[in-house]
């Protein structure tokens, strides 16, 4: 099966184009190799057309054999940022130790200390970083490292003269990848900063966050099929900035290459995390123990796949509290997921808008396109589902859960239901009816809370529950009752 095999890999990758001959003695042959296959990484990626930033490497890479290893330099570089700001970075050291499968066991150590010079303004600022360690396992074939563990620690930044300090406790990079089938992979990763601290000496601002990660894995990941389409892709995309306006000729070949790529990865997530956040800045402090975003889509390989998206926030509290501070939550959590859906005719919608795209434009294209992939989802009963939407806040709580799904004998096009349990609406109304200016809305909370059935919310709490329906019908039910003559009168 095609699968939705064109998603972003959300994975850990870095290659150098270099040979995969490696054997237990290290040759100088092979060394001219490597030197060789580094200077021509470094020339395709490191180039910084249409940018304001210039690398230019004080001389050449270094590679020689040193008995069972190798022992590769990268030389200094001058950096320069939009002609105001340069850094000069000292050689990095790398070893390459020939291991299974020709690939290499790498590590590596960046310098230690990086100054920045403004001469325009005559001001400096400086980083360091307190202790390092950076190793991996490498793949030639693949241009990829499959495993990395690096880690720079007490990171310490002095900016100019009277601007703040800045300081990070470590950065670290982790990724193990497994080879479960011949080129097919399993990767999980993790990237870490932690104990940021930063402080604005002139306002006294300051912000802390205890840790910010990124935490991600895929699974039966092919990466030569990978690295074709990546490549491929950004020759098409780089040859497509060039181009003075559409270009047929590009439009058929990212047609072809959407028709032609197989089955990428099985599946994918990631997931960004802040904890111990702790802002203050223009005499207010916010405070927000953990917060997080993440997204995974599964069943790629199959006929039909999964897409969950999340979201969660705990420990808000702000100081002074603003207005209306009771109706803010201090805890959200959020988990919402598309079912079923169909992967071969995501991959024909793409083709086909890409198609249509010289004779009908853009978004005539996507409209086609679109209507294609509604039908196809209709027919293999794809399902939005709300899994999860639970709101904690001082003066009320909110749990909502439901799913939606097409369905042609509907006059909506799609049939729903839900159910709802708000939580201290006695409380809430109260509160409203204690101010002349929110007197109506406790009027239609009043209204709201006869409609609903007596339950608890997650908390203990008295709460209401409604439970709506959307049937093939129609018909709109609350509680079971029909909600046409609600509905009229609200009109």
């Amino acid at each position: 099966m095609r699968a939705s095999s064109l998603f972003a890999v959300a994975a850990l990758t870095a290659g150098m184009a270099l040979p995969a001959t490696a054997s237990a003695q290290a040759t100088a042959e092979v060394a001219q190799e490597l030197q060789a296959g580094l200077k021509a990484w470094l020339s395709e990626n490191l180039r910084l057309e249409d940018t304001e930033v210039t690398l230019i490497f004080n001389g050449g890479v270094d590679v020689v054999p040193d008995g069972g290893r190798y022992l590769m330099t990268i030389p200094s570089a001058t950096v320069n940022f939009d002609d105001e700001v340069e850094l000069v970075v000292d050689p990095i050291e790398v070893e390459l130790v020939p291991a299974d499968q020709g690939r290499y066991e790498v590590s590596w150590t960046v310098p230690a200390r990086y100054v920045f010079t403004n001469p325009r303004r005559n001001e400096t600022a400086e980083l360091t970083i307190g202790s390092q360690h950076g190793r991996g396992l490498f793949d030639p074939a693949y241009q990829s490292m499959l495993d990395v563990d690096m880690a720079w620690n007490d990171i310490a930044v002095i900016p100019p003269e009277d601007e703040g300090t800045f300081a990070l406790a470590g950065f670290s990079v982790v990724a193990d990848t497994q080879e479960t089938d011949p080129g097919i992979f399993d990767c999980v990763y993790t990237i870490a900063l932690e104990g940021f601290d930063f402080l604005e000496n002139r306002t006294g601002d300051r912000i802390n966050v205890g840790l910010f990660s990124i935490d991600g894995s895929f699974t039966g990941l092919d990466l030569a099929a990978y690295m074709a389409f990546y490549e491929e892709f950004r020759t098409i995309a780089a040859e497509a900035e060039q181009a003075m306006g559409p270009d047929e000729a590009l439009i058929g070949r990212m047609q072809a290459l959407v028709d032609e790529t197989p089955t990428l990865m099985d599946d994918a997530s990631f997931r960004y995390t802040v904890t111990g956040l702790d802002v203050d800045a223009e005499g207010q402090a916010v405070v927000l123990d953990e917060t997080s975003l993440g997204a995974a889509l599964t069943g790629m390989a199959g006929e039909t796949s999964e897409l969950t998206l999340t979201y969660s926030g705990a420990g808000l509290a702000i100081n002074p509290a603003p207005p209306f501070a009771q109706y803010i939550p201090t805890d959200m959590d959020v988990e919402l997921g598309l079912a079923n859906i169909p992967n071969d005719a995501i991959i024909d919608a793409m083709s086909q808008a890409l198609g249509n795209m010289g004779q009908m434009g853009p978004e005539g294209a996507v409209m086609m396109a679109g209507m294609a992939l509604q039908q196809a989802m209709l027919s293999l009963g794809s399902e939005v589902q709300m899994r999860q939407f639970a709101i904690v806040a001082p003066s009320y709580t909110v749990d909502f859960q439901g799913s939606a799904s097409a369905s042609s004998a509907s006059p909506f096009g799609a049939i729903a239901n839900a159910t709802i349990i708000i939580g201290k609406l006695d409380q809430l109304q109260q509160e409203l009816m204690a101010s002349p200016m929110t007197e109506e809305p406790a009027q239609m909370i009043a209204v709201f809370q006869t409609m609903g059935l007596e339950d608890v919310d997650a908390q203990g709490n008295p709460a209401r529950r409604f439970e709506i329906e959307l049937n093939e019908t129609g018909t709109v039910l609350l509680n079971g009752s029909d909600m046409a003559p609600i509905l009229q009168q609200m009109q």
